[in-house]
């Protein structure tokens, strides 16, 4: 006689349920919460190769962590899909591509829903946005109209919808080595960048551990070595433990590595390194 009656079987599916929920947590992943995303396929402004609601490859660049947790891990997929697309034309009419972040995978797989995505035509702080198309786009005016290409790798950025509750179960919380990543912050000074555009230089805050700040430099760009890009600093004050002073590096030696998408560089002091993510895209 089989000792599991229909009773047993559902006194049991209940039992290891509970188990499965001991240590859950959802976390409330609010609204506005920025998500990087990264292609994974080239994408065109050309109508016959690149049409409306095409769906594009993409996956989320970085964790996103909430209260020492991932609630979408780096590598997740994304959905994107194209939402203008126009061909360039010639007397110097560039093509137009848009690409609309929909949604990604959150740990539990609940299905995030997001707002923004990549515009080639610039978003962000509108002086810089301004400063690098002068510096990078300006030759385009003067020749023929070329298309948009998105490579795979392009970095975009986007943002979560609505409020959305995220499951973390059986996750750990984050360890942070004290004076890991955090010896050294450095941060981009856009309200003091003129509105205008006019800008020659980037304005830099940085923060490092220690009593003096002797030199600093741009080590890489979008993830590769460069040749290093020297900073000017100027007056330093000491805070505690770290010292801060303010720097300027030239836009054109840096725009000279950027490429369309959200772009990023490594500032080094010492021998500490922090990255800097600009909020614009080309």
């Amino acid at each position: 006689m089989n000792v599991f009656t229909s009773r047993g079987y559902l006194t049991l599916a209940v039992a290891l349920l509970c188990c499965g929920s001991v240590g859950a947590e959802s976390i409330l992943l609010p609204a506005g919460t920025p998500i990087y995303g990264e292609l994974d396929e080239q994408v065109v402004s050309k109508k016959k190769k690149t049409a409306v609601g095409q769906i594009v490859r993409a996956h989320v660049w970085r964790n996103v962590v909430l209260d020492k947790q991932v609630v979408i891990r780096a590598g997740a997929a994304m959905v994107v899909r194209v939402s203008h697309v126009k061909s360039a034309k010639v007397a110097g009419v560039k093509g137009d591509l848009e690409l609309e972040a929909v949604s990604a995978r959150a740990v539990d797989g609940t299905e995030v829903l997001l707002d923004g995505g990549y515009d080639h035509s610039g978003k962000g702080r509108k002086a810089l946005s301004i400063t690098l198309f002068l510096l990078v786009a300006w030759p385009l005016i003067f020749i023929k109209g070329k298309n948009v290409v998105a490579e795979p790798g392009t970095i975009f950025d986007c943002s979560v919808q609505a409020d959305s509750l995220v499951s973390v179960e059986g996750m750990q919380p984050i360890h942070v080595r004290l004076g890991d990543g955090k010896s050294l912050v450095v941060e981009p000074l856009y309200d003091e960048m003129d509105p205008e555009g006019k800008d020659k230089v980037l304005p830099l805050s940085l923060r490092a551990k220690g009593s003096e700040i002797s030199a600093a430099c741009v080590a890489t760009i979008n993830g590769e070595e460069v040749e290093p890009i020297p900073l000017s600093l100027e007056a330093q004050e000491e805070d505690g433990d770290y010292t801060l002073v303010r720097g300027t590096i030239e836009l054109k030696k840096l725009a000279k590595h950027f490429r369309k998408g959200i772009n990023r560089f490594e500032v080094e002091v010492a021998d500490a390194r922090a990255e800097v993510i600009l909020d614009v895209e080309l």
